[in-house]
Protein backbone atom coordinates (compact mmCIF):
# COMPACT_ATOMS: atom_id res chain seq x y z
CA UNK A 1 0.00 0.00 0.00
CA UNK A 2 1.11 3.06 -0.62
CA UNK A 3 0.56 6.71 0.74
CA UNK A 4 0.70 10.25 -0.30
CA UNK A 5 3.73 12.24 1.95
CA UNK A 6 3.40 16.00 2.19
CA UNK A 7 6.57 17.45 2.12
CA UNK A 8 6.94 20.81 3.03
CA UNK A 9 9.78 23.32 2.98
CA UNK A 10 11.73 26.01 1.01
CA UNK A 11 13.62 26.48 -2.23
CA UNK A 12 16.91 27.75 -1.81
CA UNK A 13 18.38 28.39 -5.14
CA UNK A 14 22.41 29.13 -5.84
CA UNK A 15 21.01 32.53 -7.34
CA UNK A 16 19.59 33.63 -3.79
CA UNK A 17 15.87 32.83 -4.60
CA UNK A 18 13.68 31.87 -1.74
CA UNK A 19 10.16 30.34 -1.86
CA UNK A 20 8.23 28.37 0.63
CA UNK A 21 6.69 25.34 -0.72
CA UNK A 22 5.22 21.80 -0.61
CA UNK A 23 5.89 18.91 -2.80
CA UNK A 24 3.61 15.77 -2.68
CA UNK A 25 5.07 12.01 -3.57
CA UNK A 26 3.30 8.49 -3.28
CA UNK A 27 5.73 6.12 -1.83
CA UNK A 28 5.31 3.00 0.88
CA UNK A 29 7.42 4.70 3.17
CA UNK A 30 8.33 8.36 4.45
CA UNK A 31 11.99 7.78 3.53
CA UNK A 32 10.91 6.56 0.44
CA UNK A 33 9.22 9.82 -0.41
CA UNK A 34 12.24 11.64 1.09
CA UNK A 35 14.81 9.88 -0.80
CA UNK A 36 12.60 10.61 -3.69
CA UNK A 37 12.65 14.26 -3.04
CA UNK A 38 16.12 14.95 -2.15
CA UNK A 39 16.83 13.31 -5.44
CA UNK A 40 14.62 15.42 -7.80
CA UNK A 41 14.82 18.70 -6.17
CA UNK A 42 18.34 19.54 -4.73
CA UNK A 43 17.61 22.90 -3.77
CA UNK A 44 14.43 22.32 -1.84
CA UNK A 45 14.85 22.19 2.10
CA UNK A 46 12.61 19.90 3.97
CA UNK A 47 11.04 21.07 7.57
CA UNK A 48 8.10 18.76 7.66
CA UNK A 49 6.41 15.61 6.33
CA UNK A 50 3.19 14.77 6.63
CA UNK A 51 0.31 12.12 5.43
CA UNK A 52 -2.59 13.31 3.40
CA UNK A 53 -5.99 12.58 5.30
Amino acid sequence: METKFILSGRWERPNGHIMRDELSYIKATKQEAIATCQRLNPHFHIHTVRTES
